[in-house]
């Protein structure tokens, strides 16, 4: 009988241990990223998480004018626009090749979209998003943040080459 009280008493103890440090390194290795190389998909390179994914580059067909994100991809979100992966390698959102100087892309921000890590804008001179976007929304071609209404980016504020 003592055995099983002791046996029931650091199952006790040691269940929330072992909880709570499952609680704070889960989310270490989740934010590790993991993410797979690139694979093309609706012409962008998208990076494939454990939990999300993220939008490297976008290959321009030199007719459509308006570049959308997709929401999804293996039914996981497609949460940001660059982001790192493997061992932390930078990848950009950016278009490819180079657009004319008298051309200029729409971006559609689809509602998963809730960071921007690295994105050349050179190539965008007008912002739409989705109104479904719990980070982002747009007006009049400019995106903002809707935690505090910055101007996330601005078309007027860029050089187009």
């Amino acid at each position: 009988m003592k055995k099983r009280k002791s046996t029931v008493l650091s199952v006790l103890i040691g269940l929330p241990i072992i909880l709570l440090a499952l609680y704070y390194i889960v989310p270490i290795f989740i934010s590790m990223g993991f993410y797979q190389e690139g694979v093309r998909y609706k012409n962008i390179d998208v990076y494939e998480g454990l939990f999300d994914c993220f939008a490297g580059t976008y290959y321009w067909d030199r007719e459509e004018m308006t570049v959308t994100i997709p929401d999804k991809y293996h039914g996981k979100p497609i949460t940001a626009l660059g982001g790192y992966f493997g061992p932390g390698v930078p990848t950009l959102f950016f278009v490819s090749p180079s657009l004319p100087e008298e051309k200029g892309l729409t971006l559609f921000i689809g509602k998963n979209i809730s960071e921007i890590n690295e994105i050349e804008w050179e190539d965008f001179v007008w912002v739409e998003c989705s109104p479904e976007n719990k980070t982002f929304y747009a007006e009049d071609g400019v995106l903002y943040a809707r935690k505090d209404d910055s101007v996330v980016f601005d078309p007027d504020d860029i050089e187009h080459d």
